[in-house]
């Protein structure tokens, strides 16, 4: 948990840089929620439900619906599990909002820990009704444009291969913005507390300027990368990306 401000455009940017990280399984079929008293839970618990929630005198298990029963609430489900190097803090809050502005559909959200799924996991649910189209809005979000300039805005990148003597490494993360031509990053992690650069990309060329400060020598360096074709050799030797992708924005 954190509590850091964002600017509204901020927040979708995040989110999308999230949502790019992370693995979304859909669930087959619909779901809803059953309910029975704490009586009756050893018999009524299932083996197949996904969530079981406590409240009050009763219980609520999140079960698939049978075919031919009816229910008042059907619901669609899917689930996110996230990359433990990418901060997810304020995603379920920020998604949401857009499923609601989008589609006008309401949600429900359990949240959760799995060493199995990697970490921090979301079972989410909404309305059977507009299904199709909530995960319409989940897989515009999860997807980089593929036409147009190239645009590195929203892409999350960590170093694979780094200087001996470097102080950059695979848990080092670079989050990066671009307007235009203008890209700009901020980075931490592993042996840096704290990092920014800042440049101008031209087609493959990126020249750009930046700031470290290390944790373990606690030095801050400053320097200036001219210009580079492969531009990120003047950070890392080589970087993967973690969510996003350098993509081509609509002209």
């Amino acid at each position: 948990m954190d509590e850091t401000q964002e600017t509204p455009g901020e927040t979708e940017r995040r989110l999308r840089g999230v949502l790019r990280a992370a693995k979304r399984k859909d669930f087959a079929g619909t779901w809803h929620y059953q309910e029975f008293t704490a009586a009756q839970f050893s018999g009524a618990v299932r083996a197949d439900a996904l969530a079981l929630v406590g409240g009050g005198a009763g219980w609520l298990q999140l079960v698939p619906v049978a075919e031919g029963e009816t229910t008042e609430e059907p619901m669609r489900l899917w689930t996110f599990s996230f990359d433990p190097r990418v901060p997810n803090s304020g995603s379920v809050g920020g998604l949401a909002s857009t499923i609601k502005q989008r589609t006008g559909a309401g949600v429900i959200v359990v949240c959760g820990d799995s060493a199995e799924l990697g970490g921090d996991f979301d079972h989410w649910g909404c309305p059977a009704a507009v299904g199709d189209e909530v995960l319409a809005v989940l897989e515009e979000l999860s997807t980089p444009s593929q036409s147009g300039a190239l645009s590195l805005d929203g892409c999350l990148m960590n170093a694979t291969l780094t200087a001996a003597n470097g102080v950059i490494d695979s848990d080092t993360i670079f989050n990066f913005r671009q307007q235009g031509e203008q890209v700009w990053a901020d980075y931490s992690g592993g042996k840096l507390a704290a990092g920014f650069l800042v440049g101008t990309l031209r087609g493959s060329e990126f020249a750009f300027r930046f700031s470290s400060r290390s944790t373990r020598t606690n030095s801050t360096v400053a320097r200036q990368i001219a210009r580079s074709n492969d531009w990120m050799m003047g950070v890392c030797r080589s970087a993967r990306i973690l969510s996003g992708s350098p993509k081509r924005e609509q002209e």
